[in-house]
């Protein structure tokens, strides 16, 4: 499809040292739509959000590993066979999700996007020990361009999915900004977060984003076939969803992805 050469070839950020950024997010929005709304899922009866809100959390979920900071990084780190440690960068991503839902004037769309900005939060707290203060304290610290790019990068991507998903334009708009002040993230993020800490709907999103990165992380460190495949873990997580069959699932979503990846021609190796 347009849509996965555009990710992949005129975006060139690296995930890892194998696999573009572009392509782990168009498998991690295509995992996610699969478990909450194929056939194997009982959730995907209950479904009454915006349909476009899974595939929105899997595409941008990792926009902050476009910093340039950790692009430089990852350089170097694959030049000299070590791969880059990217665990700092989801502040980055949910600091950007929070200023862009910040710049949305309809109502219905800030909150869609704030959904997002917590599922993508929840899903790194269930992991880990971080809090909003970590996530506050952590802004003034960020180079300019480290915010700026992701955002810009994120602008183009969800421009580009507008048509393959339905996402509303009005959300890639708030992306596309000329700068991104850290004082008002600091209110931005402190808003986002705060807005309905006990919401359902961040921690439904959450757990499916968390169970979809899992399970296309796993693909790619260990392979898309069968041998290797941490399935065990994956198919335990997926019945914790609700999911009926998640071996079927998980063999659909390696199928696609893995025509993904081969229509792409992402290769293991060093980023240069």
């Amino acid at each position: 499809m347009i849509l996965d050469k555009i990710l992949v070839e005129r975006l060139p950020m690296y995930r890892t040292c194998g696999y573009r950024l572009g392509s782990h997010l168009k498998a991690v929005a295509t995992a996610m739509t699969v478990i909450y709304l194929g056939k194997w899922s009982e959730e995907s009866r209950k479904y009454n959000r915006y349909v476009w809100q899974l595939p929105l959390v899997g595409l941008v979920h990792d926009i902050g590993l476009a910093a340039p900071s950790y692009q430089d990084s990852l350089y170097e780190k694959c030049l000299n066979g070590e791969e880059p440690d990217s665990r700092e960068y989801w502040k980055i991503t949910v600091a950007v999700l929070s200023y862009a839902s910040c710049n949305i004037s309809s109502m219905p769309l800030r909150r869609a996007l704030g959904d997002s900005v917590r599922a993508v939060f929840n899903a790194v707290t269930i992991r880990t020990n971080y809090t909003i203060r970590d996530l506050i304290d952590s802004i003034t610290q960020f180079r300019k361009d480290d915010m700026f790019l992701p955002a810009r990068y994120a602008a183009f991507i969800l421009k580009s999915s507008h048509k393959h998903y339905g996402i509303p334009l009005e959300i890639a708009e708030a992306f596309n900004v000329s700068r991104i002040p850290s004082s008002k993230v600091a209110r931005c993020v402190n808003r986002t977060l705060l807005l309905d800490p006990k919401s359902p709907v961040p921690s439904d999103l959450a757990r499916v984003l968390f169970v979809a990165d899992q399970m296309i992380t796993s693909m790619e460190n260990h392979g898309f076939s069968g041998k290797g495949f941490h399935s065990g873990i994956i198919y335990k997580k997926l019945i914790g969803l609700g999911v009926k069959d998640p071996v079927s699932l998980v063999n659909y979503v390696s199928r696609r992805v893995t025509r993904f990846y081969k229509t792409l021609k992402v290769k293991g190796g060093a980023a240069c």
